[in-house]
Order: structure tokens, then C-alpha cells, then sequence
């Protein structure tokens, strides 16, 4: 939604809403920012005859509120469904917020409608909490609303629990005092004695299987109650301006409802309805154009208008009612940056057909910057059919131009539009290339620099490993293994068994030869033994 304005104001497009019951007021379009596009007022002015509204959500924060769809929790879409609410209403109808489980607390005490914030501040305080007292919740909604002086008031209960069955006398005394209460029931262990519940209140029940659906159900059933949004009568719409779209209409068909509204000071209201309210409004906005038609174009209101014979140009002047003029000179808008890149010049030339240049126009012109904020192109005229004008453009980034230019006499010459581009200042521009690092890097890593690319899958004098399968030769040692192992296994040898085999097959062990020194000590032994033998003979 916050891309629509800019889209119509900064450029030039348009914008149309047709009615029913999720457009305008009905719809939830309050306080948004589609809103100000729309050339009608979505809050009717009529505070006289207007019966305004006191509304009190009772909420069920149980612990069994905390199943989730879709990764969005049952009391999430309670809270979602309470902002939506808060968007049927006006600003003299009166909101207030309960929340439940085994007792109560008001998350937003009955007040005049708040602002969007305090409305998400107060929704923010509910908590997952315990049982499920349904009387607990409608009880200090029933008192609120008893001491309030609305024309009209009502309660909306969600609950997924079951029903009790001990407040059927508050629900009569809620009555007595012209209170009535609708009632929503999500998931599977919704009672149906709820549906009575809601209609002893004077309100309407909704069974709910989809969890999404809530939101656009309390919207729907606040709408419902306020009974100002949505006109259904018979009535035959009115021509307040003869514009294009109309200019040969004579007889119209009847239409039968409307989304009520009130008149902007600066729009063109085209048809009205009977008591004065916008059927067909049209305005500029910025450079765009908005249009609004408070009927639908389908066969709930206007069955009489889609059987008509006229309405295909009805809806084609609709159409260009939404298009930028046409252009009729020759315009032409180009856009550069100065050198140090802090202004940006756009030149606009206009001529005519023949060549000849168009001087003394009315250009209105907008830029819209890389934050999608708007800003005014002044143009100053420096030379024949030439206008430019200078705007500082600091930030980088896409900046869009559009321009409308209207001759002296008020005839639209057309529109023409642009975009330029401002780049980052150049000391945040990094370098191209560094051989100097892509060297050392090819160095350190034992690559190369820049090879061809015939030899940057080559590898020379380079190990390559080889994968070589085993599971065969494996599987044939298995296989020779086998035999044996039955064999030894089936056969009960022994080791003694072995012995002698092992015995043959081992080398006779050989003297070791005596070391030269040893042998001479023993020779030398020997020898002195038989000397003193030979001195001991007498």
C-alpha cells in the first residue's frame, strides 16, 4: 500500500477503486495509505443522522489458543482480527478490548477510537492464559457498554472453547439494555449451542474452519453492525459534471447501492447520488490521476448498468480518465550529474510538430529519490523551447523524474519522464586488479599467473594416485581359504601333531667357532698345565 501513492503522485500513473463490500469504508481502507489517493473521503461527515458505535472485542487468550496455521498462532489472528475491526470505525464510535480465560482484564478500556499505535500497543499486552470462563469475558463488556451512551451498541465474541451454559440471564440483560452479541467459533471444538447463544443476543453466528477467514469476518461484522458504509436502495444517478466520460450519456440506469462517502473539496464530482453523496468523483493527485466509483460494476448493484447498451464506453472513459494527457509537442527530458555528483540537471526541450520550440510552459514536475521520497522539479526556461532545473542529489542510487507541461492557453502538451543514476563517490570504488597480489598468491601456493588456458588442467612432475579394486583378488583368497579351514576345523589337529614336521624342517644348530683371543688363552692353559706336570716327575 505505501507503493500506490508514490506510484500516482511521483509517476504520473493512475489509480481507481470500484465499490462493494471489501472496497472504500466497507473494505478496511481507513486510515491507509490508499486513502489519500482516493478523491472521497472515507468517513462521512452526516454526524446528525449518522447512529455512531460502541463496540467491545471480548477475546479468548485460553491456552488452547496457542495452535497455530500456517505458522500463525489461533490469538495471533485474534489480535489481527481486532486491528481490522478498528478499520470499519470512525473516529466518534467508541472501541474497547477484553481478553479471557479462567477471568478477564480489558487490554483497551472503552474509549473513542484510538490511533493505529495505541490499538497495537493495548493488543501487545495479551498473553496466552489458562481455562476457558466465557461469562468472565462478557461480563465487563455487558457493564461497559451499559454506561455508555451510544446509539448503537455490540459485542463480538471469539472463543474456540465450548460453550457454558450459566449466562443466559446476562445475555437477556444485555438485551434489556439494546446490546447485542455476535459470536465467532474457530476450530473443531466450537459448540453448536452458541448459534442459539448469538441468536438469543440479537447477533449472528459465524462457524469458522479456515483460521485466515477471521480477520475479514470481524471486519465484515463490524461494518455490518455500524449500518453507514454500505447504501442499498434503488436510485437513478444524477450528472453533476458534464465531463468526457458522461458527455453523451443522457438516460442512466438504475443502480442499486453504493459505498457511502463525502465529497473532497478539490475533487470533480461527475455523478452523484440522489441525496448528494460521490457516485463518480475524479482528481489529480501529483502527476497521477485517482478515480472513484462507489458502485460495483458487477450484477449485485449495477445489473442494470452491465445489461446497458452504453456501459463498454461507459468503462473505456473510466479507463482514460485513469491516462496521463496525450502528447501533442515533441518533448524530450535528459538527465545528468555535475562533476563533484552532488546535484543532478535536468534539460527538458519542447517543440511542436513543425520543429518550432514551445516556450512559456507550465511544467510541474517531480523527482523521487532512491528512499522513494518525493520532491518538487522547478524548472526555469535558458533558451528557446529549453527549461532545466537543478536538484541536489547526494545520495546514490536510481533517482526517477517525471514532468507534465501545459501550454500558456491551459491545453496539455503531455508528459515526459526520465531516470538518472548516481554512483558512489569515487574513494568507495575499489581497484580493478592487483597483479602484484595474484603473483605472490601464485607463488605461495605453487600455482602460476595468468596461464593459457590450454595449461590450467596440466600437471607435470606431479604424484597421481591410482584406485586399484581388491574386492576380486579378496574374494579368491576367500574362496582357496575356505577348503582349509573346513579341514583344520573337521580334521582335529593338534600342535603336538606338527611337531615332528616342524622339527625336520628346523636347521641343526652348529658350534659357534671360538673367538681367536679365547683359543689362545686356552692353548696357553694347556700348555702350563703340562709344564708343571713335567717339573712334579722325580
Amino acid at each position: 500500500q505505501e507503493a500506490l501513492p508514490v506510484y500516482v503522485r511521483e509517476l504520473g500513473r493512475g489509480l481507481a477503486m470500484i465499490g462493494g463490500s471489501t472496497s472504500f469504508g466497507a473494505g478496511g481502507w481507513r486510515r491507509t495509505p490508499v486513502a489519500g489517493v482516493l478523491p472521497v473521503e472515507l468517513d462521512p461527515l452526516d454526524t446528525q443522522s449518522r447512529p455512531d458505535l460502541g463496540l467491545v472485542l471480548v477475546i479468548d487468550r485460553s491456552g488452547s489458543m496457542s495452535e497455530a496455521s500456517g505458522g500463525v498462532t489461533k490469538l495471533d489472528l485474534a489480535k489481527e482480527a481486532v486491528y481490522q475491526s478498528s478499520l470499519g470505525l470512525e473516529r466518534n464510535d467508541q472501541l474497547g478490548v477484553v481478553a479471557f480465560d479462567d477471568g478477564s482484564m480489558w487490554a483497551l478500556p472503552v474509549q473513542k477510537l484510538p490511533d493505529p499505535v495505541e490499538i497495537e500497543q493495548a493488543l501487545s499486552t495479551i498473553g496466552l492464559g489458562g481455562g476457558t470462563n466465557i461469562r468472565s469475558g462478557i461480563e465487563p463488556a455487558e457493564r461497559a457498554l451499559a454506561s455508555i451512551d451510544a446509539k448503537t451498541k455490540h459485542v463480538i465474541l471469539l472463543t474456540d472453547g465450548v460453550a457454558d451454559s450459566n449466562y443466559s440471564d446476562l445475555i437477556d440483560r444485555m438485551r434489556a439494555e439494546k446490546t447485542t452479541i455476535s459470536i465467532v467459533s474457530i476450530g473443531a471444538d466450537a459448540n453448536p449451542a452458541m448459534e442459539q447463544i448469538a441468536e438469543r443476543g440479537g447477533g449472528r453466528y459465524y462457524r469458522v474452519e479456515r483460521l485466515a477467514d477471521v480477520p475479514r469476518i470481524f471486519l465484515a461484522e463490524t461494518v455490518l453492525v455500524a449500518g453507514r458504509d454500505i447504501v442499498e436502495r434503488q436510485f437513478v444517478p444524477t450528472i453533476a459534471l458534464r465531463a468526457p466520460v458522461v458527455r453523451d450519456l443522457e438516460a442512466l440506469p438504475s443502480l442499486y447501492g453504493y459505498n457511502a462517502t463525502e465529497q473532497r473539496p478539490a475533487a470533480r464530482n461527475i455523478l452523484v447520488t440522489p441525496d448528494g453523496k460521490p457516485l463518480l468523483a475524479q482528481w489529480q493527485y501529483g502527476l497521477g490521476r485517482s478515480v472513484a466509483w462507489t458502485s460495483d460494476l458487477k450484477s449485485q448493484w449495477a445489473r442494470d448498468w452491465v445489461a446497458w447498451g452504453e456501459f463498454p464506453r461507459f468503462v473505456n472513459g473510466l479507463l482514460d480518465a485513469l491516462l496521463p494527457p496525450p502528447t501533442t509537442g515533441g518533448l524530450s527530458l535528459q538527465a545528468r550529474t555535475e562533476t563533484n555528483g552532488a546535484s543532478a540537471i535536468f534539460e527538458l526541450n519542447a517543440a511542436d510538430e513543425s520543429g518550432r520550440p514551445l516556450d512559456s510552459l507550465a511544467l510541474e514536475g517531480r523527482l523521487l529519490d532512491p528512499a522513494q521520497g518525493g520532491a518538487e522539479l522547478s524548472f526555469v526556461q535558458v533558451g528557446p523551447g529549453r527549461y532545466r532545473a537543478v536538484v541536489p542529489a547526494g545520495e546514490p542510487g536510481v533517482y526517477l523524474a517525471q514532468v507534465a507541461a501545459t501550454a500558456s492557453d491551459g491545453q496539455p502538451v503531455g508528459n515526459v519522464s526520465t531516470g538518472l543514476v548516481v554512483s558512489y563517490s569515487p574513494e568507495y570504488s575499489a581497484r580493478r586488479d592487483n597483479p602484484q597480489l595474484l603473483a605472490e598468491l601464485a607463488r605461495l601456493t605453487g600455482g602460476r599467473l595468468d596461464p593459457v588456458p590450454a595449461a590450467m588442467y596440466a600437471a607435470p612432475n606431479q604424484p597421481v594416485g591410482i584406485v586399484q579394486e581388491m574386492a576380486l583378488a579378496l574374494l579368491w583368497l576367500a574362496l582357496l581359504l575356505w577348503p582349509l579351514d573346513i579341514a583344520v576345523r573337521r580334521l582335529l589337529l593338534r600342535r603336538s601333531d606338527f611337531a615332528p614336521v616342524f622339527a625336520r624342517l628346523r636347521p641343526a644348530a652348529q658350534p659357534a667357532p671360538a673367538e681367536p683371543t679365547l683359543a689362545r688363552l686356552r692353548a696357553a692353559k694347556q700348555g702350563a698345565a703340562r709344564r708343571t706336570a713335567a717339573v712334579e716327575v722325580p
